[in-house]
């Protein structure tokens, strides 16, 4: 294979993975091309079912705290044929923070019907304008996290 066709390869994005490369979970907020975070509609209760929705994210990261332990954040994002989210789930898991609900120590839904905020093991109803500002939120507490792990 010439070595510029390995390069290009290489150099091309993931069609899966929405975010740029230069993407960090805590540090900036970075939406699917075309997307929009802003304008988020009713609920889907069973996102797999329905027609016309796709998964636009579904990203891993291993972050690395303070104490120099680690842990995971996951965003999953589904959007419409509109481009717009219909469902998300964003989870921090550190088990060496909480050790119940498998390790979630942050984390915000909307899988049950409802915008929810997970907090160690403990579950409330969380306020929602929209995705984007529910992202910043989870992003900014996650940082605090960070520094507490």
């Amino acid at each position: 294979m010439p070595e510029n066709a390995r390069t290009n390869r290489k150099s091309q994005t993931n069609p899966v993975s929405s975010k740029p490369p230069f993407y960090h979970p805590f540090t900036s907020v970075a939406g699917p091309p075309g997307v929009s975070l802003d304008n988020t509609p009713g609920i889907s209760l069973n996102v797999a079912k329905r027609v016309g929705i796709r998964k636009a994210v579904d990203d891993i990261d291993q972050v690395r705290c303070k104490s120099g332990s680690y842990g995971i954040i996951r965003e999953e994002v589904y959007v419409d044929d509109a481009a717009a989210v219909v469902n998300y789930n964003l989870v921090f898991v550190h088990l060496g923070l909480c050790q119940q609900d498998n390790g979630r120590v942050l984390g915000y839904d909307n899988a049950h019907g409802h915008h929810e905020r997970h907090w160690m093991g403990s579950v409330q109803p969380a306020g929602f304008i929209s995705y984007e500002r529910t992202l910043r939120r989870f992003l900014d507490e996650g940082e605090a996290l960070k520094e507490k792990a």
